[in-house]
């Protein structure tokens, strides 16, 4: 059947009328429930719903927000308020503060929520005729707590160029701007799309788009709608929605953005048999770039052409699209013209030629002509009547669009301009990334400089450095970045756009400026004068940072193979990379193996700590760049507020940053020092922790000769801030107060202790479920006081450190006071085990046939067997609080000894019966496999009270090296068998 072109129908009300009179049965709106609206019951439904809130007192002129979480029902009220007035949806999941602002810009007199909701609230407390909704058995939806009015209600009806939609962009800016759109645009972005598509009634759209964004309004209601079609409008956005609704509903097309189709990607190579039932015609891809790799891994999955494309809040939708076959679809291309007319300006502001770049311009029947945000200037936005998208692109010869970037994330290093969408593109091809955003930081000289964030794959091992030798063989080298965040995943907007501010304000704040400091010895004013020849300045202080000087990748080479030649030591590239301040180059220097130049270059020290020489060195070369006073160079103790009147507290951490962020946000009037704990470093044991904290024992005991002692640590460094505690006791002095973050127990210690957790306790959900408190009280005494923090443990010493820091000062002034809470302590505890008795020998019985390969997400049954090998009897586990744990770990890092990442309890299992020296008992421990694919570490060890692991009192855990893969990944671990003792 022929149908006429839906802008022919002027309004929305027009649009539903007609497509109920030629599809009058056929689904118009489907739930993942089984609910469906028809077309001819859609068009019923808006007739009866529009008389209700015109006898209510709506007029075509009021505006009416919808703030409903997403349903085949909020799509219809959506569609059936904007052919009656001006519908402005809003995202349920704003804050109370958001939802408050909007509603106020917007100037809402009408609002349609859920009674118990947030922003039903806020409605109220504004005053406006709040309206809420009920699902029909039969399809459709029934309004609740209509308002009553008594006025003769209107017969108007919205006219074509009367505002049906008004939205807010999702772009970069603080506060977004409303975008108000016309019935005719509406409706001639629509038959746009459905002339791209070519869409006809048999086509199914899937929408898995937010309801408050032009995508999921336009694109995947309007159009399919407007040639009786259907839609799917699923309730979440969760990928496993989309298989289920491929399976049961049969959709022909899907819209959706990168990371969506990228998790949809992961989803189907994991289990191919979901594909099994389904048949999509298209796919589309909106919001944000798509890879060309991603791309092309889609279509050969899917069996089906994904379609890019480019379009705006203000264009109501569609500019740009990829042609579906037998059309040509140009890879990287956002294809060519779909309705508005498309150019591109020059800064100069003429025209540009094909190839050339610029500033993209649309002009059309679909554009707006103004935003109503009075406080923005038009002219800031339109030039007559094209209108500045802000982005930045160039048109091929053939009329194909391809975007550079954004004009606000264009990074201005030096007056060299630098687009970062090609740096992203070409991260994109590098096998081991999955996703990249290059974005600019502030320098003190060039203005900007270039940082990227990357996410890699799992189980990879990409450094800085390898990225930077892959971007130096493709890019120039002003382009290269100079800081490189490894990230779990990249910022995203609420439509799924990629938000490089949000980068920018993470990574980019300027740090204060520390005062000049000369150099200090002789060995580093001559590496200052080889920096003063090589980056042309008058002057290098300490704390100078060689990039800030003026230095970049070039400079960067000429001064190492300088220094090559006066030391003659082979120095890697990105070593000034690593330590790029003047104190930290010469503390990498002086760390490494002593050539005979460069020992005429460098005057060595003698150490006195008792540490094996090789860790010493490795611990000078990481805390020599730390800010602070020390009583000489070598010191490992850096003071902090030495000048304040509070009591020090002696802290140990795992890094500078986590130092610097605990001095951020601690009591300013506390002085604190600083030390490094062995985690991450080779040679990381119990012996070499008991050496670092009686050498710092003595160093403490020197700076603070009289009064008690305040010690204490985060995660690995509060272990070395116990066998401080000991340490310090030996020699006589009084530990007043030893304070733990998130420190696991390996022995116990009696006098005060202070504890603070964070949310997960560092044991994972499952240790959620233990009681520690009597496990603590054994190990350390009746002096316990525990603090819990709303954290998690990676945000202990990061951006949040600001929920930390108040509470440990709290803490330590309360105990200063004499005023700390200590826990009760139970009528009757049973003694701590001792270190003997804490043997095991512990056999996980796996199949001999086949290494152990396990599919994310599933869930095993592991048959165990345990047999007590100390010299005490083990009690069961209601009576002594013993458990068998297992924990799934990443693998080791290079020279290192331990598995990587927190120890979590991932499985467990109780003993039911005591056990002597000797005996044994098989169990099952049931264990959640995670849902991310890569090798990890099995874990099988007993512990004691939910507090401290066998395997940290001497007793040797069961180990094995495991593969959680799917499809070929699991066929390459059949054929290797790790063991690990």
């Amino acid at each position: 059947m022929n149908q006429p072109d839906p802008v022919a129908r002027f309004t929305i009300r027009d649009l539903i009328d007609h497509t109920a009179r030629h599809f009058a049965d056929a689904s118009a709106l489907l739930s993942s429930n089984g609910r469906t609206l028809s077309h001819s019951r859609l068009a019923a439904l808006r007739l009866t719903r529009v008389a209700e809130l015109r006898a209510a007192g709506l007029s075509p002129a009021d505006r009416v927000a919808v703030a409903l979480p997403k349903s085949a029902d909020a799509a219809a009220l959506s569609l059936i308020l904007a052919s009656a007035c001006c519908c402005v949806p809003l995202n349920p999941d704003s804050t109370a503060a958001e939802l408050r602002a909007t509603l106020a810009r917007t100037r809402c007199g009408w609002l349609v929520a859920a009674p118990d909701s947030m922003a039903w609230e806020c409605g109220q407390a504004l005053g406006l005729n709040c309206v809420s909704v009920e699902s029909q058995p039969e399809g459709g939806f029934s309004f609740r707590a209509l308002p009553r009015r008594a006025a003769q209600p209107t017969t108007l009806e919205p006219g074509e160029d009367d505002t049906a939609l008004l939205l807010q962009t999702s772009g970069s800016t603080a506060v977004p701007k409303l975008v108000p759109l016309s019935h005719r645009q509406l409706l001639s972005s629509a038959s746009n799309l459905v002339h791209s598509l070519a869409l006809v009634p048999q086509d199914r759209c899937l929408n898995m788009m937010p309801l408050f964004h032009v995508g999921g309004l336009v694109d995947l209601l309007l159009a399919p709608l407007s040639v009786g079609g259907s839609v799917i409008v699923t309730e979440r956005t969760a990928s496993q929605e989309f298989f289920t609704a491929l399976r049961g509903l049969a959709p022909t097309w899907y819209q959706g953005v990168p990371t969506m189709l990228r998790e949809i990607l992961s989803l189907a190579q994991l289990d191919p048999q979901r594909l099994a039932s389904g048949q999509l015609r298209f796919i589309r891809s909106v919001s944000s770039a798509l890879p060309e790799r991603l791309q092309r891994e889609i279509e050969n999955v899917f069996d089906c052409p994904v379609v890019a494309i480019y379009g705006m809040t203000e264009t109501a939708g569609v500019i740009t699209s990829n042609p579906l076959p037998p059309g040509v679809a140009k890879p990287g291309s956002v294809g060519i013209c779909a309705g508005p007319q498309v150019r591109i300006r020059c800064p100069n502001g003429s025209w540009a030629q094909p190839g050339e770049s610029g500033e993209i311009c649309v002009r059309g029947e679909t554009v707006i002509g103004d935003y109503e945000t009075s406080d923005i200037p038009r002219e800031d936005h339109f030039q007559g009547a094209w209108l500045s998208t802000g982005d930045l692109g160039h048109l091929d010869a053939q009329g194909y669009l391809f975007l550079d970037g954004r004009i606000k994330d264009i990074i201005n290093r030096g007056g060299e301009k630098i687009a970062p969408l090609e740096i992203d593109q070409c991260l994109l091809d590098h096998p081991q990334i999955v996703d990249a955003a290059a974005f600019g930081t502030p320098h003190p000289t060039l203005g900007e400089e270039v940082a990227l964030a990357v996410v890699t794959v799992s189980g990879g091992d990409l450094d800085e450095a390898a990225i930077r030798e892959f971007l130096g063989e493709r890019l120039a080298a002003h382009k290269l970045p100079r800081h490189i965040h490894f990230l779990d995943a990249l910022p995203l907007g609420r439509t799924g756009k990629l938000q490089r501010s949000e980068l920018s304000a993470r990574f980019g704040a300027a740090s204060p400026e520390p005062a000049w400091q000369a150099p200090e010895t002789p060995n580093a004013q001559r590496l200052a004068d080889i920096w003063q020849r090589t980056l042309r300045t008058e002057r290098v202080g300490m704390d100078d940072d060689f990039f800030d000087l003026g230095g970049d990748s070039l400079t960067a080479v000429s001064f190492m193979a300088d220094l090559q030649a006066l030391t003659g030591t082979r120095l890697p590239a990105g070593a000034l990379y690593d330590h790029p301040t003047l104190r930290s180059f010469l503390g990498y220097l002086q760390a490494l193996p002593q050539s005979a130049e460069l020992s005429t270059f460098l005057s060595n020290y003698v150490s006195d700590n008792g540490l094996p020489p090789t860790i010493d060195s490795e611990l000078q070369r990481q805390m020599h760049g730390w800010r602070g006073v020390r009583t000489h160079p070598h010191a490992l103790l850096v003071g902090h507020r030495l000048e304040q009147p509070l009591l020090p507290l002696f802290w140990a951490v795992n890094s500078h940053a986590e130092l610097e962020a605990t001095l951020s946000h601690l009591d300013p009037q506390r002085p604190v020092y600083g030390m490094r704990s062995l985690y991450g470093l080779t040679g990381d044991s119990v012996a070499n922790r008991r050496r670092l904290g009686q050498h710092l024992a003595r160093e403490i005991a020197a700076l603070q000769p009289t009064g008690p002692l305040l010690i204490g640590g985060f995660c690995a460094g509060g272990r070395v801030a116990l066998e401080i505690a000991d340490a310090l006791k030996a020699l006589g002095r009084e530990v007043g107060l030893l304070c733990l973050l998130d420190t696991k127990v390996h022995r116990t210690y009696a006098s005060a202790v202070l504890l603070l957790h964070t949310r997960r306790l560092s044991l994972g959900p499952k240790g959620r479920r233990l009681d520690t408190t009597r496990g603590y009280i054994r190990y350390f005494g009746n002096r316990v006081c525990r603090v819990r923090l709303k954290l998690r443990h990676a945000e202990a010493l990061g951006r949040r450190a600001r929920h930390f820091g108040p509470r440990l000062g709290r803490a330590l002034r309360r105990y200063e006071a004499g005023q700390l809470a200590w826990l009760p302590a139970p009528a009757a505890l049973a003694p701590v085990l001792p270190d003997a008795a804490c043997r095991a020998h512990i056999q996980c019985h796996l199949p001999a046939d086949r290494p152990p390969g396990w599919l994310p997400g599933s869930r095993v049954t592991l048959r165990v067997t345990v047999r007590n090998t100390g010299n005490e009897i083990w009690l069961p586990t209601e009576r002594s609080g013993l458990i068998l744990g297992a924990s799934l770990r990443r693998t080791r890092a290079p020279g290192t000894a331990e598995p990587r990442g927190q120890r979590r309890l991932d499985g467990c299992c109780a003993l039911p019966v005591a056990l002597g020296p000797g005996d044994s008992v098989d169990l099952e421990l049931r264990l959640r496999i995670p849902l991310r694919t890569r090798r990890y570490v099995l874990q099988l060890d007993l512990l004691d009270d939910g507090v401290a692991w066998f395997g940290d009192r001497g007793s040797t855990p069961f180990q094995v090296l495991v593969h959680v893969a799917i499809g070929s990944g699991l066929k390459a671990a059949a054929r290797r068998w790790w063991a690990i003792s």
